[in-house]
């Protein structure tokens, strides 16, 4: 029974990968925000201060194509 939730979980990551894929994302994104954590860590930051910051960084990362869409979506109409 294991092994068909196994690859059923493939199987969905693969379609997730796919659809990330034709969107243009990689995987990049966790070791990149791995990165950020470690140096600002070695930047004797505070961890609210980090968590701030990366939060931001995500929201920003998430909002910025959906704002270029609709700005492309509106100079064309």
């Amino acid at each position: 029974m294991r092994s068909r939730s196994a690859r059923s979980e493939r199987a969905s990551d693969d379609a997730d990968l796919s659809q990330c894929e034709a969107r243009g994302c990689s995987r990049s994104a966790n070791p990149v925000m791995g990165l950020v954590t470690f140096w600002l860590g070695l930047l004797n930051v505070p961890g609210i201060v980090m968590s701030i910051f990366v939060g931001l960084l995500l929201i920003i990362t998430i909002a910025l194509p959906i704002v270029a869409r609709r700005i492309k979506q509106a100079s064309k109409s």
